[in-house]
């Protein structure tokens, strides 16, 4: 892999950690409204997502718009499922687990030989 290569490479994986993680805490804003009925959590969630769109503007210059959400939408079902469990208790079946882990086996696949 030469430098400029994983230069890019580094920076579409940042990029996607960024795009999920504010995503999640978009998310976590949003279902926590839900809960509390505090209108400026729903407002942060928003605030939140509009970070997300950035982070897809930018990255759609390094990737084509269907790998981009491909890998935002796979990492973010993990992400958010995980989220969902441990910060509001909902529970999993064997199916969500084997949806997550097929979801993390294409994943891996993409990442490997996407393009």
């Amino acid at each position: 892999m030469n430098t400029q290569h994983q230069s890019s490479f580094l920076l579409i994986g940042a990029l996607l950690v960024f795009i999920v993680l504010t995503e999640a805490v978009a998310q976590y804003c949003i279902r926590r409204c839900k809960e509390e009925q505090k209108m400026h959590l729903f407002i942060l969630g928003v605030f939140f997502y509009a970070f997300v769109c950035l982070g897809l503007y930018i990255m759609y210059d390094f990737r084509q718009m269907g790998s981009v959400n491909l890998l935002w939408s796979c990492m973010s079902i993990i992400t958010i499922m995980i989220i969902g469990t441990v910060f509001f208790h909902e529970q999993l079946n064997i199916y969500d687990l084997i949806g997550m882990i097929l979801v993390f086996t294409g994943l891996v696949l993409i990442f490997i030989k996407g393009h």
